[in-house]
């Protein structure tokens, strides 16, 4: 599992694999937030997820939920989060200010999909 930088857990997710999708905020602009300031924003390539994605299934053999983290990870194109709640075989969260989505939760995280 790789890891840039500082990764917030938030506490709906404190049972949750944490993987990083993006790293940073794509915005990284609001006066009220200083979780991402420290990262320049950018897209792990799939391929890097998926690998996260093996290996915490060969380390861990009950996975019930992943969180993708950082600060924009509803920034990745739609096939690649589909690819993603596939192969993950887990319910998949994505946080983002999704607030308004349908399936969002009280603190704006979205549930794609579970297996």
């Amino acid at each position: 599992m790789k890891y840039t930088g500082r990764v917030f857990r938030p506490p709906s997710e404190a049972y949750s694999l944490i993987v990083q999708a993006t790293i940073g905020c794509s915005h990284n602009k609001c006066a009220f937030c200083q979780m991402y300031k420290e990262k320049k924003f950018c897209v792990r390539p799939i391929e890097e997820v998926f690998d996260d994605l093996a290996g915490a299934r060969r380390a861990y053999p009950v996975i019930e939920r992943v969180f993708l983290a950082d600060g924009d990870a509803l920034i990745l194109p739609q096939e690649d989060v589909s690819s993603l709640v596939i192969e993950g075989d887990a319910a998949v969260c994505l946080v983002n200010g999704g607030g308004d989505a349908p399936g969002a939760s009280a603190d704006g995280s979205v549930i794609l999909g579970h297996g």
